[in-house]
C-alpha cells in the first residue's frame, strides 16, 4: 500500500532534534522523512508523465494563485474539523440518551408512549419472546401507524409522559398481534448497530379481542406524533458554526469549479519544492519544478530553518543550543510550544493564585469550539484580565516574527 509522509516541523521538534544531532544530521533526517518518498515515486514515472502532471499542477495554481489555494485548503481543513466536532457532540448526546434508556427501560409500564430512533411514535408492549426456543425476542412496540416492532434499548430514543400513553390493559390486548404475525423481517434504524424485527400481521387473523384491537389501531390514526426532542444549545451552536464554514466553502471559486481535489494535490506537490512561489510564477514548460525533485533542499528543511530563526529571536536557542526557555519548549506538546513556553516563563504569572493560573493556562490550550460552547459561572478576576492584556502584546511580537518567515502555527 502507498505510504504518506507525516513530517511536520514544530518548535518542540526542532529543539528535540538539536539535542541529539548537529545541524547537518537534522537536515539529512528531514529530507529523508519528508521528500524522499515523493521523489522516489515521481522518478518511477516516465519523464513525459512527470512533466505533464507538473504542468497541470502549475496551471491550476496559476489559475487560482498560491495564496487562494492555501486559504481554500485551510478552510477545507477547518470545515472537516468543525464537522468532526459536530459529530462528536451528537455522538455524546446519543450516548447520554442511550444510557438513560438502558437504566429505565426494564422498569417502564406497559402502554407508555415512546419515540423510536427512526422518528416513529409508538407504545411500549413489554418484553416479548416468541417462536421455537424464543428465537424472536425484544421489547414489543406498536406505532401509531400500526407497525409492530421488536426492538432493543438502543432503538428507543425516549419515553413520554403518562398523558401520551395507552392503558396497560390496551397494551395487553395489542400483544395478540404477535401471535397472528405470519412473517418477521429485519429492518435498520438510523444510528443503530443492531437490526429491528418487524412483525407482518393481518387483522383478519385476529381471534381474541379483535374488535378492541381494531378500535385501538383506528384511534391511533388521530394521535399526534411525539415531537423530536430539541437539540442542546451546544450542538445547535456547533451546527451553526459548521454551516457557516460550509457556506464559505461553497462560495470558493475552487469548490464551484469542482477543482478541490486537483488543487489539494497541486499544493502537496508544491510543498515538496524548494521554492513553491517561484514554481507557480514560472512559465510553463520551464525546468522550474520539474528538476526540483532531484534537489536535496526540500521545502520542509526551509521551514525547519525558519523555525530555528524564530527560536533564536526569542532566545530559546543560542545558535543551535537550547537555553532554559528552549528546554521548556522541548518539554511541551502543543500547537505552538514556543508561545506556551513564553507564557509559562513570563513574570506576568507571578502573583496569580492557583485558580487564576489555571484560568490563564486553560485559555491557551482549550479548543476554540469547546470554549465557545462552555458556560462560565464566574468572570475572570482583574488580575487575570491584566495578564491577558499584557500577553496579547507578547503574542503580537511572536505573530510578527512568525509572519516574517512565513510560519503559521
Amino acid at each position: 500500500d502507498d505510504i504518506k509522509s507525516h513530517f511536520k516541523t514544530s518548535y518542540g521538534l526542532a529543539v528535540k532534534l538539536l539535542e541529539t544531532r548537529d545541524i547537518a544530521a537534522c537536515k539529512s533526517l528531514i529530507e529523508r522523512g519528508f521528500g524522499s518518498y515523493i521523489i522516489q515515486q515521481r522518478t518511477k514515472k516516465k519523464e513525459t508523465e512527470v512533466k505533464k502532471e507538473i504542468e497541470v499542477f502549475r496551471s491550476i495554481l496559476q489559475q487560482y494563485s498560491l495564496k487562494t489555494a492555501r486559504e481554500y485548503y485551510k478552510l477545507l481543513r477547518r470545515y472537516e474539523k468543525e464537522k468532526r466536532n459536530e459529530e462528536f457532540l451528537i455522538e455524546k448526546l446519543i450516548d447520554t440518551e442511550t444510557d438513560l434508556i438502558q437504566a429505565i427501560a426494564d422498569y417502564m409500564p406497559l402502554g407508555v408512549g415512546l419515540l423510536l430512533r427512526n422518528g416513529e411514535t409508538g407504545f411500549f408492549l413489554g418484553d416479548i419472546k416468541w417462536g421455537d426456543r424464543n428465537q424472536i425476542e425484544g421489547y414489543g412496540v406498536i406505532t401509531i401507524s400500526g407497525a409492530l416492532y421488536l426492538v432493543n434499548k438502543e432503538h428507543i430514543r425516549c419515553f413520554t409522559e403518562s398523558d401520551k400513553s395507552i392503558t396497560a390493559k390496551s397494551a395487553q390486548s395489542l400483544l395478540d398481534l404477535v401471535s397472528v404475525s405470519h412473517n418477521w423481517k429485519t429492518i435498520s434504524f438510523p444510528s443503530c448497530k443492531s437490526s429491528v424485527i418487524q412483525g407482518i400481521y393481518s387483522v383478519d387473523n385476529i381471534k381474541n379481542n379483535k374488535e378492541i384491537i381494531i378500535n385501538l389501531l383506528n384511534d391511533f390514526k388521530s394521535y399526534v406524533p411525539i415531537p423530536i426532542p430539541s437539540l442542546p444549545g451546544s450542538v445547535i451552536r456547533q451546527q451553526v458554526i459548521t454551516q457557516e464554514v460550509y457556506e464559505q466553502l461553497l462560495e470558493s471559486p475552487i469548490y464551484k469549479s469542482n477543482d478541490s481535489e486537483l488543487v489539494i494535490e497541486a499544493l502537496k506537490y508544491a510543498a515538496t519544492l524548494k521554492d513553491p512561489v517561484s514554481f507557480v510564477h514560472s512559465k510553463s514548460n520551464s525546468n522550474n519544478g520539474i528538476n526540483n525533485y532531484n534537489s536535496t533542499d526540500v521545502f520542509a528543511w526551509k521551514m525547519f530553518q525558519n523555525v530555528l530563526k524564530v527560536l533564536q529571536t526569542f532566545n530559546a536557542l543560542n545558535g543551535t543550543k537550547a537555553t532554559e526557555l528552549g528546554w521548556t519548549v522541548g518539554s511541551l506538546t502543543a500547537d505552538n510550544e514556543l508561545w506556551l513556553a513564553l507564557v509559562l516563563k513570563s513574570q506576568l504569572l507571578h502573583g496569580l493564585n492557583e485558580a487564576e493560573l489555571a484560568g490563564v493556562m486553560s485559555s491557551l490550550v482549550v479548543d476554540g469550539y469547546k470554549a465557545t460552547n462552555a458556560y462560565f459561572k464566574y468572570t475572570a478576576s482583574d488580575r487575570v484580565m491584566i495578564v491577558y492584556e499584557e500577553l496579547e502584546k507578547l503574542s503580537w511580537d511572536l505573530k510578527l516574527a512568525q509572519s516574517d518567515v512565513n510560519i503559521d502555527f
